[in-house]
């Protein structure tokens, strides 16, 4: 099963992990979720690259409408 939100971005935790308020449908929003990008490998936050990617990362999602789709298929239902 897939499902697709609406989300608005709070901010940019690293260069695979954000913070957004996630638009459930219903007028109902999750506020502050964090949520990992998938596929993504990206360097340790606490190294140069690692800043810099979150750096580009935060200026190249600024001001875009952004969705998130979710995907439930492992075999203990849990969500990736």
């Amino acid at each position: 099963m897939m499902y697709t939100y609406a989300i608005r971005l709070l901010r940019v935790v690293d260069a695979d992990t954000i913070r957004a308020d996630v638009d459930c449908g219903f007028r109902i929003w999750l506020h502050d979720v964090a949520l990992r990008l998938l596929r993504i490998d990206a360097p340790e936050k606490a190294t140069p690259e690692g800043k810099a990617a979150a750096v580009w990362l935060a200026q190249y999602l600024m001001g875009k409408q952004l969705v998130a789709t979710t995907y439930k298929g492992d075999s203990f239902g849990r969500w990736r």
